[in-house]
């Protein structure tokens, strides 16, 4: 296979409830990959609008209009002028956007990632597992894949980097790099590392048990506006297929790496991991309980 350098950014962006200093972020790290000959930028979990402030006020009446209010169809006027510096750079840009539906005059919005190339929109992915977002958000039901010049892109947003089943169905339609926006949180109950710890497990995890490129764009700072506030942990990164991290950024700045994608995917599926494939040698057979329903079904008595 010949050698394939893919150039990638991954945004660690500190976040406001404000559109217009946000795209102003955006288009500032859109610059700095463009300097550096980027093929990819991955932005941060509805870096657009901002993210929920805190988990105690996902049900407070002034964020649900908020986001209401903010919220974009797409495409929409962000995502044209964040078009035309892709247009201009030559670049694709992954970002976070609360995104108004068409469907009941604007009252249903999506926590979405929008893939944005040379051309305009790319493609829509919205997140499946809301958590208790779901006061603001409306779930997503697909699992995505997107096609670029360099790579086979699978799009997921925060929480569900949690449940290993997207990941792996997006590694069986193809996908050769896991892109993932995110809010996460550096604590989290009784144990204030926890979101620390579980952010960097799950990644490699991922990133190994699929054999596959992860990029990570998370927020980072101290959340605004809520009852309480939240620290979010940073740490965006670029792991190998092996789990190792090849570019990071701890807090506000640009992780950046260039990788040969293609040729890292299949030495991770040969020599790099004693010969084992793990998508070839899957037991699908086996796994039908995965699909089964009938656990969150009331049992009469």
């Amino acid at each position: 296979m010949s050698e394939q350098k893919v150039r990638i950014g991954a945004a660690c962006m500190p976040i406001k409830y404000d559109k217009e200093e946000n795209l102003k972020s955006i288009i500032g790290f859109i610059e700095e990959c463009a300097s550096r000959k980027a093929d990819l930028l991955v932005l941060p979990e509805t870096c657009l609008q901002g993210y929920c402030w805190d988990a105690e006020s996902f049900y407070d009446y002034e964020q649900r209009k908020y986001y209401l209010e903010s919220a974009e169809p797409l495409p929409g006027p962000s995502t044209k002028i964040v078009a035309s510096y892709a247009k201009r750079y030559n670049l694709f840009v992954q970002m976070g956007v609360a995104e108004r539906a068409p469907v009941g005059g604007g009252a249903v919005i999506y926590n979405s990632v929008v893939l944005i190339g040379p051309t305009g929109v790319v493609g829509i992915s919205r997140k499946i597992h809301n958590k208790s977002e779901d006061a603001i958000f409306n779930d997503g039901n697909e699992i995505v894949v997107w096609e670029t010049p360099f790579a086979k892109l699978g799009p997921i947003i925060c929480y569900d980097l949690c449940f290993p089943e997207v990941t792996r169905v997006q590694a069986l339609k193809g996908a050769e790099m896991i892109t993932m926006s995110t809010a996460w949180s550096n604590g989290g109950g009784s144990d204030p590392d926890f979101g620390a710890r579980s952010y960097d497990a799950i990644s490699m995890a991922v990133a190994i048990t699929n054999q596959l490129w992860l990029v990570q764009s998370n927020a980072v700072g101290t959340s605004e506006g809520g009852k309480s506030s939240s620290d979010l942990y940073g740490h965006s990164r670029i792991l190998s297929p092996l789990g190792q991290i090849v570019a990071e950024s701890r807090g506000e700045g640009l992780a950046f790496g260039e990788i040969d994608l293609k040729q890292g995917v299949l030495n991770a599926r040969t020599k790099d991991m004693f010969g084992m494939n793990m998508i070839k040698d899957r037991k699908p057979r086996l796994y039908e309980p995965i699909s089964d329903m009938s656990i969150y079904e009331s049992q009469s008595s």
